[in-house]
């Protein structure tokens, strides 16, 4: 991303909105978007560390191809 800040806070939105509903995996068939939703996983686990230490943050990215890949074997 060109604006990696901007890519990061929105990253990070998309990553605690999927952890809210329950998500533990995020695709992308984007390999840049990829890179930078897997960044804000590394930020929010790191948040929850510091500030909910409780809550057990876990998220996954993968890529389209992973999933199809897991799907036929």
């Amino acid at each position: 991303a060109i604006q990696n800040d901007m890519a990061l806070r929105i990253g990070g939105k998309k990553v605690e909105t999927a952890f809210e509903a329950g998500a533990d995996n995020i695709v992308s068939g984007c390999p840049s978007c990829k890179f930078n939703l897997n960044q804000a996983c590394v930020e929010k686990k790191k948040w929850y560390k510091e500030k909910k230490p409780d809550a057990k943050f876990k998220m996954e990215m993968s890529d389209i191809v992973e999933i199809v890949s897991r799907s036929v074997e």
